[in-house]
């Protein structure tokens, strides 16, 4: 039988043994007040592909100096994430997204809304163990969550039709949004807001503070 803590990563006098990992097609999506209902979140999550993660850029802010330069962290920018759905027989997956897409613009109007809290939603990406909970909210096997607030979709591509291609049909989006969060589980069962998203702590004032 092989000893599995053999093959980790030696550190000093013991090695430490590799973690299972995350894997790529454990995960759920769901939505809340996208296209103005409920409803709309069951459809989507059960049609879903594909969902890419949340990435953060800092724009660099330069500080010239006598013989060279410095840098301090600028405006930050959440990156557009891209969800993936099956295009079913249904028409479910198309008329949920249609229907937040004419919350953010009614195209046969030409009429748009007054304030982004009338078409904006959350999107809650979860990684999840394999295992089945009690219920669909059960959180007991989230490994971990991506919660994005203020979402709207800033692009939607219906697919192509092709005699040659014998692939199932998809609807690509993009979603923009405001801010995100990132809480991950422990192995010892704790739950920690590793980037929340709030604002930082006020620093004590500290005349001799620098960049």
């Amino acid at each position: 039988m092989a000893n599995l803590t053999k093959f980790g990563v030696p550190l000093g006098n013991t090695v430490t043994p590799v973690i299972m990992p995350k894997l790529a097609y454990r995960f759920r999506v769901t939505f809340v007040n996208l296209g103005g209902s409920g409803e709309n979140s069951i459809k989507l999550s059960n049609q879903l592909m594909s969902v890419s993660k949340p990435n953060l850029s800092y724009d660099p802010i330069q500080v010239d100096v006598y013989n060279s330069k410095i840098f301090m962290v600028g405006k930050h920018t959440w990156e557009t994430v891209t969800v993936t759905f099956r295009d079913d027989i249904s028409n479910e997956s198309v008329i949920a997204l249609n229907k937040q897409i004419q919350l953010q613009l009614d195209h046969d109007a030409q009429s748009a809304p007054t304030s982004g809290a009338q078409y904006k939603f959350q999107t809650v990406i979860e990684t999840l163990d394999g295992t089945n909970g009690d219920s669909f909210d059960s959180d007991s096997n989230v490994l971990e969550s991506w919660k994005m607030s203020g979402c709207f979709i800033s692009s939607i591509n219906y697919g192509e039709m092709d005699y040659a291609n014998n692939a199932i049909q998809q609807v690509s989006t993009t979603i923009q949004y405001d801010n995100a969060s990132h809480e991950a589980g422990t192995l010892d069962g704790n739950d920690i807001n590793t980037l929340t998203g709030h604002s930082l702590p006020v620093l004590q004032s500290n005349s001799s503070a620098t960049s």
